[in-house]
């Protein structure tokens, strides 16, 4: 099932407003809040 949507999605075309809407969104820069929480932080950095 996954493999049929993810073979129909590469026939979907999107417009430049669209992509440039996504890649706004999707932007490193509007990341927020902390990767790991601090627990999780202490294996990271040792």
């Amino acid at each position: 099932r996954h493999l049929e949507q993810n073979a129909a999605a590469a026939g979907i075309a999107l417009s430049a407003v669209e992509v440039q809407a996504i890649g706004d969104a999707l932007s490193p820069d509007k990341v927020v809040g902390r990767r790991y929480a601090e627990k999780e932080l202490t294996l990271v950095n040792g």
